[in-house]
C-alpha cells in the first residue's frame, strides 16, 4: 500500500451542527496552494481524491493515484467476443 497523499491547500470539515442534512461538508481552497499542488500531482490531467472518515468521525480528502494492472479489465467494458455457431460456449447452459 503507498503512502497517503494529500492535497496541501484543501481543508474539508464535517459541515456544522445547524446545517441542513443535504450539507455533507464543508471544503475550503487556499487557491495558490491548491493549484501548485494539483499540478504536482494531476495524472494525464486528472486528480481523483477520495473523501474519508477518520476514526475521530473527522472528514478528510485523500489523493486516489490508484492505477490499474496491465490485466485489469473495468466494470463497464463490453464483452464482444461470444462463441460462434461453430464455437463451444463456456457456459454451462
Amino acid at each position: 500500500m503507498s503512502e497517503a497523499k494529500f492535497l496541501d491547500g484543501l481543508i474539508v470539515k464535517n459541515p456544522h451542527a445547524n446545517a441542513p442534512d443535504f450539507v455533507l461538508a464543508k471544503i475550503s481552497f487556499k487557491v495558490d496552494e491548491v493549484i501548485k499542488s494539483l499540478k504536482e500531482h494531476e495524472n494525464n490531467g486528472w486528480v481523483n481524491l477520495d473523501l474519508k472518515k477518520s476514526k475521530e468521525n473527522k472528514l478528510y480528502a485523500q489523493i486516489d493515484d490508484w492505477k490499474p494492472s496491465g490485466d485489469y479489465i473495468p466494470k463497464d467494458q463490453k464483452v464482444t467476443d461470444f462463441p460462434t455457431d461453430n464455437e463451444e460456449s463456456p457456459l454451462p447452459f
